[in-house]
């Protein structure tokens, strides 16, 4: 505003134009309306930019074989991760064959279809990664076996970790299959595997060590076997429940293993089978209700097998040339040649 006196009676004022004012308002209105779509758009493209999580997911296969395709898991566009749960049931069954491809970790696996055989993994270069506290697990209702074809790597930090393969069906064929390694890979520490369930499990692969140590605990009523030509180089298998077939050398047979049977359950006897093959282990406790045999491979009284069991003192019948169980310090049991 611009004045000027013109003695003390007259005063001149000049006011700017009203459409000089909305002028101005107009340029402060656009001023901030570009500053907010800038702001939004920068928005988006950080938001764009802003990678998928992962989260839990069922495989659906939709366009290929891959584990990494994120189209085909129900999860899209993201894939099951490090504390995710990966599902397979009726939904993916159609693809049934996995390639798992890019070594991931996930939390956990359930396989959970009525019908149909899922196999995961296809090649020696295919690995999966179980977290802390990580499990592969079958439901009660499959009803054909599933295989794991991955190798499986046990844990994803250093230091003591848990793990479970569980398998609850019980239905006729229904077992639950490992065809690869299963270790503690490049990590250090105690890794704990727990395999339980009324289902029967099958080791084809092997066990071993890693740059950690394996610690196998055999629960549940089901049936635990390693097959032989498994490679098992692990230090410590405690059995306090169902049955387990060792057909191959524990420990590679270098006489580190610790072997303990017990009847923790209160059940039918916890019975550790060893097959046909030569064991030198560094000790064998044998809990009271707990039964181990050793099968010579021959034909003979009682189809070729010797036992003995805990607590009635038995003698350890001598096994004949074609295997031999070497026994640590077992001040209670003796050894005798059968008549």
């Amino acid at each position: 505003m611009l004045s000027a006196g013109f003695g003390e009676n007259f005063m001149f004022v000049m006011q700017p134009h009203p459409s000089h004012r909305t002028s101005r308002r107009l340029k402060t209105v656009r001023l901030c309306a570009g500053r907010a779509l800038l702001g939004l758009t920068a928005m988006g493209i950080f938001l764009s930019a802003a990678p998928a999580q992962a989260v839990s997911g069922t495989w659906i296969g939709t366009s290929n074989e891959l584990w990494s395709g994120p189209s085909n898991w129900s999860s899209s566009p993201s894939v099951p991760g490090v504390s995710d749960t990966a599902t397979f049931d009726s939904a993916g069954i159609s693809r049934p064959t996995l390639v798992v491809d890019g070594a991931p970790a996930i939390g956990s696996m359930i396989i959970n279809n009525s019908a149909g055989s899922y196999f995961i993994g296809t090649g020696s270069g295919d690995v999966l990664g179980l977290s802390a506290g990580g499990s592969i697990s079958m439901g009660s209702t499959v009803g054909a076996p599933q295989q794991i074809g991955a190798n499986v790597n046990l844990g994803t930090t250093n230091g003591a970790e848990a793990f479970t393969f569980s398998n609850s069906s019980t239905l006729s064929g229904a077992a639950l299959f490992f065809f690869r390694i299963i270790s503690s890979g490049t990590l250090t520490g105690v890794k704990t595997l727990t395999v339980t369930g009324d289902g029967n499990t099958e080791i084809h692969g092997g066990i071993i060590n890693g740059a950690g140590s394996v610690a196998v605990n055999k629960t549940g009523a089901g049936m635990l076997s390693f097959l032989p030509g498994t490679t098992l180089v692990f230090q410590n298998l405690t059995a306090s429940d169902g049955t387990i077939n060792v057909n191959a050398a524990l420990a590679s047979g270098a006489g580190t293993a610790v072997v303990t049977v017990t009847n923790a359950a209160g059940g039918a006897a916890t019975t550790l089978n060893f097959g046909s093959v030569s064991q030198t282990l560094a000790s064998l406790t044998i809990g009271a209700g707990a039964k181990v045999t050793f099968s010579s491979g021959l034909v003979g009284p009682g189809g070729g097998g010797e036992s003995f069991a805990s607590p009635k003192g038995a003698l350890v019948p001598e096994p004949s040339t074609s295997g031999l169980l070497i026994l640590g310090a077992l001040g209670a049991l003796r050894r005798r040649r059968p008549v």
